[in-house]
Order: structure tokens, then sequence, then C-alpha cells
């Protein structure tokens, strides 16, 4: 369970410390016999101290579960790779007024929006419980406890911009990055930012409803839980060299039915709206999957976050003649970080979007070259961080070491794709 990522919603890291209590020999305490619990009640403490949102240098720890290029996201991941966990809850608050004040003279309605991890190459298995073992009895105990509730979504904060977004779909935040770990992963919100510590007890009150739904589903279910997710990381690992994997995608436009309040009476407003659906995901880029990667020695930094996320890397014992794909740059811009807030003032950091094309090479790989397999659990967080075409990319956010080309000449990235397994000798890296 984590709570706090964002420092000014408040309501998730008190009920991780009310849970503490609770199971330190209090009434939820007879649950460790069938599930340890992990609490991270305060993943943001400099955000939380200022009551803002932010880190201290203004990022977005909730946007940094793939890079890990700050202390507390760096911390999370260590977490995640010491406990490997199997079921994951991210806490947080959602926007009272403002842009839906703004945008459709509206107040924002229920008490929960919730949402299980939404991402390409996501173990259907995984999807398939979170909806049926965990998401369900969570509207039931919402029900049962007299709280509205709805999926999560957004807007962003341009006036002009009109649509409403469910969480993304990009492998970046907590609840993905999760997901793609091979755990069912939920994102919970309640109604909490912008209103101060107004409605706290109830806004701490829905926390705990829901995190004792998901315990006592986590009990109810745990061997098979404990199977589907091991099966899961077998499978994925399995996968390597076969088949497609999805490098980029969207989520899908449609219309939606907002229920919102009139500021001025309290009464209900239903607004429609355009709404992008991350139920339904739309492929803009797939590849097939490779049976590795091929980093250069000059590409340490990079390795060493694969390694931080708990991925194994391994290292060419010997030079090796290697027949790979290489990606061909077609196009590199420097653009801001798109998100479905659009929040300009948040210290958005600014990324290279690269788009490539692939193409058969044979190249001479040298002892100390780095090479990553995709015959491992964390296949599709590797994919995530190395396929270019992403915001959340290690070649976007300048963790590859881009070439400058010139005029006329064809510019490649230091990164290749093995189609099999590496049938050169290495060694498993140990970060020196």
């Amino acid at each position: 369970m984590i709570g706090q990522q964002h420092g000014n919603e408040p309501a998730g890291g008190e009920a991780a410390l009310a849970l503490a209590a609770e199971l330190s020999g209090g009434s939820s305490a007879q649950v460790l016999d069938h599930v340890n619990v992990l609490i991270v009640p305060r993943a943001n403490p400099d955000g939380a101290y200022h009551f803002v949102r932010g880190l201290k240098n203004g990022g977005d720890v909730n946007r940094d579960h793939l890079l890990l290029g700050t202390p507390e996201g760096q911390t999370l991941g260590r977490v995640f790779v010491q406990y490997q966990p199997d079921i994951v809850l991210d806490c947080h608050e959602f926007g009272v007024k403002l842009r839906w004040f703004e945008k459709f003279q509206s107040l924002q309605k229920y008490d929960a929006l919730i949402q299980y991890a939404t991402v390409s190459n996501l173990p259907r298995a995984l999807t398939d419980a979170s909806e049926q073992m965990f998401r369900q009895p969570l509207l039931r105990a919402f029900d049962q406890a007299g709280l509205t509730h709805s999926w999560y979504y957004t807007t962003s904060y341009d006036m002009s911009d009109r649509r409403v977004s469910m969480g993304g779909v990009v492998p970046d935040t907590g609840r993905n990055i999760a997901g793609l770990r091979n755990a069912v992963s939920f994102l919970l919100e309640t109604r909490g930012v912008g209103i101060g510590r107004a409605h706290y007890k109830r806004r701490v009150y829905t926390h705990l409803t829901a995190i004792h739904s998901i315990l006592a589903s986590t009990a109810r279910n745990a061997d098979a839980l404990l199977a589907l997710v091991r099966q899961a990381r077998k499978d994925v690992a399995n996968a390597a060299g076969t088949g497609e994997i999805i490098v980029s995608s969207v989520a899908s436009t449609t219309r939606h039915t907002l229920d919102l309040i009139d500021p001025q009476t309290g009464t209900d407003r239903h607004v429609e709206v355009d709404w992008r659906s991350a139920l339904e995901i739309q492929t803009r880029l797939k590849r097939s999957r490779p049976g590795g990667y091929l980093l250069p020695a000059s590409e340490g930094r990079a390795a060493r976050r694969l390694r931080d996320l708990g991925v194994t890397v391994l290292q060419l014992a010997e030079d090796a003649s290697l027949d790979v794909e290489r990606y061909r740059i077609t196009r590199a811009e420097e653009s801001k970080k798109d998100d479905v807030r659009r929040n300009e003032e948040e210290g958005s950091t600014g990324v290279v979007q690269i788009a490539t094309a692939t193409e058969a090479a044979t190249v001479a790989a040298h002892r100390g070259d780095f090479y990553v397999p995709l015959d491992q659990p964390l296949a599709n967080v590797i994919a995530a961080a190395l396929e270019p075409e992403t915001q959340s990319s290690y070649a976007a956010n300048r963790l590859l070491n881009l070439p400058k080309a010139d005029v006329g000449q064809a510019a490649f990235l230091p990164l290749y794709r093995l189609p099999a397994k590496l049938k050169a000798a290495a060694l498993v890296w140990d970060g020196n």
C-alpha cells in the first residue's frame, strides 16, 4: 500500500497509518495470518510537509516508476525489487472544483474513483483478476458503506480542451508499472484536493473501506492469486523471441456522461463529454518481440537503471559478431511530456520525441557490452524502457546517448534488438 505520492493528497497516507494501527493488534490483525502487508505511508515527504503535489524539484514521483530519476522513485523501486508484491494499492485524492467548475460549471460528486492497471502488454489474466476478484467486491463494499464511486477520470488544465480521460495507458505511473511487474494493481482516489481538511474523516474512511476490501479479497483468493501471479511471470519470460510486443498505444475515444454537482443548488448534473477510455487501448505501433536487447558499454547509465528496476543485466565476456536489428532515427523533436492533466506549472520536463525504423544489420559486439535478455519476468518493463517511441522510454528521456547526425547521414540509436537469445558468453553484471 502506497500513500501520499502527491503531497497535497493526505487521506491515503492517514489511512495507511490507521491500517498500521489496526494490524498491530486491532480489529484487522487476523488478516496477517493470510497476507503479508507492506505499508509506505508517505512516499513524498517533502511535498507532504509543504502540502504541494510534486517533489521539491517540481517533479512527479508517480511518473517516475520506470525512469527512477528521483530519490523517491528510486526508493520505491528498491521496495518493489526487495518484496515483489503481488497486489498493489496506490492511494491518492482528486480535485473537487477548479477545472470542473471552469469547464462544466459543476463540482465533483463521487467519494472514490478507482482504476486498475491499463497498459499494453499486461497479461490478460491479471486484468480479469483485477475486475472479478477485486473491483466487483470493492464496489459492493462502497455501496454497503454508503460511498459513491466511479472509474477514475481527470481533465487537463487547458480550458479549451473539454475532453475527460481515464487514467493513462503510458508505462510510467505506479499503477501501470506495478502491472507490468505482474502484480494486480489499483489506483484509488478520494474527493479531497482543493478543499483542505474538509470532510477529512469521510475521505480517510473511504480509503480504509477500500483497503479492507482489497485485503479481504487477497486473503480469500490467496492461493489462486499466488498461482496466477507466478504463472504470469513464467508466461512473460517464456514469450521471449516469439509473437509481438506493443510499443505505443492510446486510449480509445468515445462519449460518456459524467455525474457532477450543480454548485448553486446541490443537485446532480449530467454532463456528456468526449471520453478517453483506458479500458479499450488502441495500438499505434507494434514489433516482433525480441529475444533481448544489446547496449554498448557506453550505455552504463541505462543498464544501471534497468538493474535498479530489478532487471537481470548481463555483460558480454567475449567479442562477438551478432545479427541484430538496429534503430535508424527517422524523426527526433524536442517536446514536453504529454499528460492528460497538461499542467504546465508542475515542472513538466522535456523529452525527445523519437521515431525509428528497424533494419537488419550485423554488428561487432565487444567484451563489456550489455545484454538484456527478455526471458525474465520483467520483460515487459524492459520493453517499455528500451523501445524508443514512447515519452517514457530511456531514449526519449536521454538515458541513452543520442547521436548527433551529420547532414545527409543516417543516425542510429546505441541500442539493438536480438531476434533470438544471445549465443555468446555473458556473465550477470553486478553494477561495477
